[in-house]
């Protein structure tokens, strides 16, 4: 299978054109990577919350039961520990929603960014490219006339004028030389000759 084209000059507009597009990828993956690293940072003060309210409703859990043994004060005072470890637990919950929330905000952004721009460059390239190498792909002889009269309809007059006095009038007339010549530009054109 041939990727790229026989002639030089389209060689190398093949070449730059594949770098530059394997350049986009990659810059655009990296923006993706950045923005998703970027965001989950902003969930550390949840992050940090969350830790520091479950250390917290643990260590009023703890008093609670040490304070439910004191006499006569004991009751009243273990059932506010209870509700503030309540609230705690609470806050806890609320800082873990809050650190998942940004945690899913992040990739997704990160993704969001990274394809959007992927999927329309390679959506535009690749069906170029891989028209270019099915029409190199073709086996056996290339069929004279068939790329003849693809030079004829798709190069400019003059750059055919260049090759033969008349490109369309031998053509019609069936001159083996003009075919020939005119065959041999489009396929060197194409990159498969």
């Amino acid at each position: 299978m041939r990727l790229y084209s026989g002639h030089a000059p389209l060689r190398r507009t093949q070449l730059i054109a594949d770098a530059l597009v394997a350049l986009w990828v990659v810059f655009w993956l990296a923006m993706g990577w950045s923005i998703a690293s970027s965001i989950d940072d902003a969930a550390q003060p949840t992050r940090r919350a969350e830790e520091i309210t479950s250390r917290m409703a643990s260590d009023l859990t703890e008093m609670k039961g040490q304070v439910d043994a004191i006499p006569l004060l004991g009751g009243s005072m273990g059932s506010i520990l209870f509700t503030m470890t309540q609230r705690v637990e609470q806050l806890s919950a609320l800082s873990a929603d809050g650190t998942a929330s940004v945690e899913s905000m992040s990739w997704k952004a990160g993704l969001g960014v990274a394809l959007t721009p992927n999927v329309l460059m390679l959506a535009t390239y690749l069906p170029r490219r891989a028209r270019f190498v099915r029409r190199a792909r073709v086996q056996g002889p290339l069929d004279p006339e068939v790329y003849a009269l693809r030079a004829i309809t798709t190069q400019p007059a003059d750059v055919l004028r260049e090759l033969v006095p008349d490109p369309v009038g031998g053509w019609r007339a069936g001159d083996r030389q003009t075919i020939e010549t005119l065959a041999a530009f489009q396929a060197r054109y194409e990159g498969v000759g």
